[in-house]
C-alpha cells in the first residue's frame, strides 16, 4: 500500500495527464503463473492441472510500454518462485527498480537466496493465524517455513506479513500475528477474503465478528471497519481505482478488475498500451464507475483515500457531481 504522501504526489500527477487526456497506469501486478504449492480455502489456484505461465518475452515487452514505465510492479501468483524464469524476471525488474513481491514463503531458502541476488525492494508473505490456524487456512503445514521466510529476510529487504481476514480465522488469529509482527518489528498489512475469478473459489464472503474492536493505520483501518456495511450495502463508493491499477493473468488477460471477469485484452493479441487505451477499455471504466461490486484490497483502498482526499479538497455535493452518489455511512 503506497504512503499517503505518495497518494497525494500520484494524484497530482494523474490529474495532469487527465487534463492532458493521457493514460496512466501507476500500478500493475503481474500474476506470472497459477502454479502453487499451497492448499488455500481461500483459493483454489493450486487444483488447476495444466498451468499457465507468463512468458519471459511477454514481461520483457509489457516492461518497455512507455505507459509501465513509472508504474510500481507487483510479482505475483499462483506462487511467483514456481515460474519457470522467475529468476530472469526478478533480473529484468532489478535493472528498473519500483518493484514489490508477493509470496507464500512456503520455500525460504530460495526465497532468500533470490531477495539477496536481485535487491527485491520488497517482499510481502501470507500469514493468517499461528500453526493450526495457518493448517487450515492454507491447507498445508507450512508455519515454520513461512516464520522462518519472514524473519530471515530482516535486513535485506522491506518485508511485510499481509492478513487476510476470512471465514476460516478470527480476530484473535489476527491479534496473535499482530503481536508476532510488533514484537519483531515486521510491517503488517490486511486483506479481507474476496471472490477473485482467476482463483476459483466460490466461498461466500461474510460478515468479520469483532472488527470494531481492532485499530489500524489509516487507511487499513477505513477498508476494515467499513466491510461489514459494505456488506449490507450501507457503503457505496465509485470504482476509481480501474483507471489506475491494472493486473494481467497468468494467460496474458487483461481483466477490468480483479473481481470480475471481464476482459479489456490480451497482450498476447494486442500491446498493453492498445488495450490500455482503447474505447473499449475507457467504456468500461465509464459503465462500471458506480460498480461497488467488491471490497478487493487491491481496489478498495485505493479508492477509499482518494475519495477522502477529495473531501479535503471539495464538497461532497461536487464530488458527487462528478463521481455519483457514494456513501459511508458515517
Amino acid at each position: 500500500m503506497l504512503p499517503i504522501s505518495e497518494f497525494f504526489n500520484q494524484g497530482v500527477s494523474l490529474a495532469k495527464h487527465a487534463l492532458l487526456g493521457k493514460p496512466v497506469l501507476p500500478t500493475l501486478m503481474l500474476y506470472v503463473t497459477d502454479a502453487c504449492n499451497s492448499h488455500c480455502k481461500i483459493c483454489g489456484m493450486w487444483q488447476i492441472k495444466k498451468h499457465n505461465h507468463l512468458p519471459i518475452e511477454s514481461i520483457r515487452k509489457i516492461l518497455s510500454s512507455p505507459l509501465v514505465h513509472k508504474s510500481n510492479i507487483g510479482l505475483e501468483g499462483g506462487e511467483f518462485i514456481l515460474h519457470p524464469n522467475c529468476e530472469d524476471i526478478l533480473e529484468l525488474l532489478s535493472k528498473r527498480g519500483r518493484f514489490k513481491l508477493l509470496s507464500n514463503g512456503l520455500m525460504p531458502e530460495r526465497l532468500i537466496k533470490s531477495v539477496r541476488q536481485f535487491n527485491i525492494p520488497e517482499v510481502l508473505i501470507s500469514l493468517d493465524g499461528g500453526p493450526q490456524t495457518y493448517l487450515r487456512v492454507r491447507g498445508v503445514d507450512g508455519y515454520s517455513k513461512v516464520k522462518e521466510s519472514i524473519l530471515s529476510l530482516r535486513g535485506y529487504t522491506k518485508v511485510s506479513v499481509v492478513y487476510t481476514f476470512s471465514p476460516w480465522n478470527n480476530t484473535n488469529d489476527f491479534l496473535e500475528i499482530k503481536e508476532f509482527c510488533g514484537q519483531n518489528n515486521v510491517n503488517l498489512k490486511i486483506n479481507i477474503f474476496s471472490i477473485i475469478p482467476l482463483f476459483g473459489t466460490q466461498e461466500t464472503q461474510k460478515a468479520l465478528l469483532g472488527i470494531e474492536n481492532i485499530n489500524l493505520d489509516f487507511p487499513e483501518n477505513d477498508y476494515l471497519r467499513l466491510y461489514n456495511d459494505w456488506l449490507s450495502n450501507k457503503v457505496k463508493l465509485p470504482c476509481l481505482s480501474i483507471r489506475f491499477r491494472a493486473v494481467i493473468w497468468p494467460d496474458g488477460s487483461i481483466p477490468l478488475c480483479q473481481s470480475k471477469n471481464i476482459l479489456l485484452g490480451n497482450i498476447h493479441n494486442q500491446t498493453i498500451d492498445e488495450i490500455w487505451c482503447s474505447k473499449k477499455t475507457k467504456s468500461l471504466w465509464k459503465q462500471y464507475r458506480s460498480c461497488n461490486g467488491c471490497w478487493s484490497a487491491f481496489h478498495r483502498i485505493y479508492d477509499i483515500v482518494l475519495i477522502k482526499m477529495l473531501e479535503k479538497l471539495l464538497p461532497k455535493l461536487v464530488i458527487k457531481k462528478l463521481l455519483g452518489e457514494y456513501a459511508f455511512d458515517e
